[in-house]
């Protein structure tokens, strides 16, 4: 999804439709994985490539974690018949499968009506999060060349360095000022986005975003009096 804050980014529902002609002739499947999906803030509503499925050889996963208990660990998948059964299997024999009562509570909260509730809760906590650490990122960082996407929901922000800025020399000045993030090349195979970063808004309250970008700031500001060249 667009606000998963990587280098990725959504599918409109129409040219979905028409890419997945090519492919539902072969054996080959897309797999649509959704995990923030239903924590969308604001923007267009999109489907997952799930409400595909039978259709277009996708697979769409997801998980409850995000939205309901993070320690519970119950995902769902949406596919053909013939592929859940093959994947229960292969669950099966990797791990035994997911525990009876985790699966039982997701399923009682979710029959009780409590989802969508629960939801709008947590939409409204998060906005207001996102919207605070979008406040302070154009308040600490005005003018200094870095830039940051404006994602629509989902828990996390992409930082862009000025080139020449290394994330991973940021993120050990950042220690010392009490502050850490993910470095971009952490969601590349082929080590990219060596001046990029991602930190998470869900955690920490909207006093402590704002605290915790003072601090990215105060690091930043070291870092680029002594930078460490990029290849």
């Amino acid at each position: 999804m667009c606000f998963f804050a990587r280098a990725t980014s959504s599918w409109r529902s129409r040219p979905r439709s028409r890419t997945r002609s090519p492919r539902s002739a072969t054996t080959a499947r897309r797999c649509s994985r959704s995990r923030y999906g239903l924590l969308r803030y604001r923007g267009e509503d999109r489907s997952p490539l799930g409400s595909l499925a039978a259709k277009a050889n996708v697979v769409s996963i997801g998980s409850f974690s995000k939205t309901f208990l993070p320690g519970l660990r119950v995902g769902w998948a949406i596919a053909e018949r013939d592929v859940i059964r093959r994947m229960a299997a292969a669950k099966q024999t990797m791990d035994s499968s997911t525990g009876t009562l985790a699966q039982r509570i997701v399923m009682e909260f979710h029959r009780r009506g409590g989802a969508n509730a629960h939801l709008s809760k947590l939409r409204a906590l998060y906005a207001e999060k996102q919207a605070w650490a979008r406040a302070a990122l154009a308040r600490e960082f005005a003018g200094t060349g870095v830039r940051w996407n404006d994602p629509e929901g989902g828990f996390y922000f992409w930082v862009t360095l000025p080139q020449g800025v290394d994330a991973r020399q940021l993120l050990d000045v950042a220690l010392e000022e009490g502050v850490a993030f993910v470095p971009g090349e952490a969601f590349s195979v082929a080590g990219d986005h060596r001046s990029a970063l991602r930190f998470s808004i869900s955690g920490p309250s909207p006093d402590r975003i704002d605290e915790g970008v003072r601090r990215l700031r105060r690091a930043f500001d070291r870092v680029v009096a002594e930078p460490e060249v990029v290849a």
